[in-house]
């Protein structure tokens, strides 16, 4: 499989957020009897951009806030959720300044804080989750792309979770300011929405959660999902594995067949602490004298970053170096320049 063909995670964490929203066609009846609460909350996002908008579009206003709220921009990811959270968060400051804002703003304040705060904040319930996993990959400060899979297997727990009424993560106190419809509404819209978009991840992405120790046994995936991922490293042994030539070919590919089963069972078997702070690179540098054939393919699997997002801001500052050097390269030196930012962006320690 091609790597440009890989699932941008960020696009998809999007379209999730979006389509929990807003449904999806083919799921429009279905979520027909929750439709009402879902235009609620689209409501609540188009009020949160609006007192952000007016928040900081106003310099006095500005100067009183300890930060600002994300600017509106419909084009940016979960920028509606974005808003509504940094809104609650900054709701005792703004409160204060809101009589320098226009009519407009204050009129959403009003509207967000006096009629709608239930629905708002049972949204962020929902919703927040997803806030903070699309700046986990949009950070990039890590090797993620194991986390992607298991993301939505945990997205779909906490939607039946909160479907079934359990909210764990909400004290005694504040259930009262909880509106269950709207907490209804967005976990089954989220239920009815993760199937359609966790069925465009590949083999590359199965394969990851294989190959990172602590979810290798891969206990929250059916049969077919683990052969999958056994499916796709075996392809990459094939790859990596120089045998000799000999006129049975399918012989050869049954050689490596069974180096796999074995190595997969010593590797299956080998205990992990599932407590412990040793990340996924670090594993597989201790070891690389281990499993020297599935090192190899841990690296090339590992190496796939899944997400654009972290090379959108790579080109800017890319750019931005090109730019203050009034250059002429070629697309291939410019490509050059956009790989080291990143690279340096992770290791700092590679700058002279």
């Amino acid at each position: 499989m091609p790597f440009s063909d890989i699932r941008c995670v960020n696009h998809s964490l999007n379209l999730v957020a979006q389509h929990m929203v807003v449904p999806l066609d083919a799921h429009s009846l279905e979520l027909l009897p929750v439709s009402k609460q879902l235009e609620k909350v689209s409501r609540i996002f188009k009020l949160a951009q609006i007192i952000s908008g007016g928040l900081r579009g106003n310099v006095n206003a500005c100067q009183n806030l300890s930060r600002l709220p994300a600017l509106p921009i419909e084009t940016r990811w979960m920028n509606g959720l974005k808003c509504l959270k940094d809104i609650i968060i900054l709701s005792d400051e703004i409160s204060l300044v809101i009589g320098m804002l226009p009519t407009k703003v204050r009129s959403a304040h009003h509207e967000l804080f006096n009629e709608s705060l239930k629905v708002a904040k049972s949204t962020l319930l929902v919703m927040e989750p997803l806030l903070d996993y699309n700046q986990l990959y949009q950070t990039q400060s890590e090797v993620t792309l194991h986390l992607v899979l298991p993301t939505y297997k945990l997205l779909e727990t906490r939607f039946n979770s909160l479907l079934s009424g359990k909210f764990d993560d909400v004290s005694l106190h504040d259930l009262d300011s909880i509106c269950s419809e709207t907490v209804d509404a967005l976990s089954r819209s989220g239920l009815a929405v993760l199937p359609h978009y966790y069925e465009e991840f590949d083999s590359v992405h199965f394969a990851a959660v294989y190959i990172s120790p602590k979810t290798k046994k891969m206990l929250s995936f059916s049969c077919s999902e683990r052969q999958k991922a056994k499916s796709y490293i075996l392809s990459l042994l094939l790859q990596e594995i120089r045998l000799p030539v000999t006129p049975k070919p399918i012989k050869s590919s049954s050689s490596v067949s069974k180096l796999l089963s074995l190595v997969s069972d010593v590797y299956e078997s080998e205990h992990v602490d599932a407590l412990s702070n040793e990340s996924v690179e670090d594993y597989w540098k201790s070891r690389r004298n281990v499993y020297p054939h599935l090192f190899d393919v841990a690296l090339k699997v590992l190496s796939v970053v899944p997400s654009e997002s972290v090379c959108e801001s790579a080109f800017s500052q890319a750019a931005f170096l090109l730019d203050k050097r009034r250059t002429r390269l070629s697309y291939l030196k410019a490509e050059y320049v956009v790989l080291g930012t990143q690279l340096t962006n992770k290791y700092p320690e590679l700058l002279p």
